[in-house]
């Protein structure tokens, strides 16, 4: 990936973590058609709080299945992030998460262009790469 589309990226993740910072996911405002995202994703960028994290010094694999997804992160220190659980799309850009090994639930916003997904919710965001 080229840092220009890494720099449109980390504008989109900004972008969309001001519209996170306003917005929950209401279930009963899920406007817009849902994008598949069920897939096997690269992690391009991680963010949280101030700090982002991009390769080579952080990796990560995001696979999301129908309804369900595994999620493992390696950032500097070393430090790891490992989760499964089972999310949802509400319309074209709110996604929620449950985790089922007792981390935090992520609400937040997705966009999907192209092969890039980014997530960001108040908190936290990351940016990903659909692999073909």
């Amino acid at each position: 990936m080229t840092h220009r589309r890494i720099g449109s990226s980390f504008a989109v993740l900004a972008a969309v973590a001001g519209l996170a910072a306003g917005c929950t996911v209401n279930s009963n405002d899920c406007r817009g058609q849902a994008s598949e995202l069920v897939g096997t994703y690269d992690l391009l960028a991680y963010s949280v709080g101030s700090t982002t994290y991009q390769p080579p010094d952080a990796s990560g694999v995001l696979r999301l299945h129908a309804g369900t997804y595994g999620l493992a992160i390696v950032l500097p220190g070393p430090a790891a992030v490992t989760d499964t659980g089972a999310y949802t799309v509400c319309g074209s850009s709110g996604f929620t998460q449950q985790s089922v090994v007792g981390r935090a639930q992520f609400s937040g916003i997705y966009i999907l262009a192209g092969d890039t997904l980014s997530l960001a919710g108040q908190s936290a965001g990351s940016i990903w790469l659909a692999r073909h």
